[in-house]
């Protein structure tokens, strides 16, 4: 590398849908993964508002990352 070179970003950067803010590729799938975890593995856990929340994951990003 030249000394003027820059390093980018370790996790990539993506568009969310609506095209306005960036979200981190690396975060949004273990945010995906703690929701599905806390569903799988609690009783207790409000499943309606779990399985909410994962309807709002896309799944072509999910792919995508």
């Amino acid at each position: 590398m030249d000394y003027y070179s820059v390093l980018g970003p370790i996790d990539p950067q993506f568009l969310d849908s609506n095209g306005k803010q960036l979200l981190p590729g690396v975060g949004y799938l273990r945010k995906y993964n703690e929701l599905v975890k806390q569903i799988n593995e609690s009783e207790s856990a409000p499943k309606a508002e779990l399985a909410f929340l994962i309807k709002k994951f896309d799944p072509a990003m999910l792919f995508q990352y």
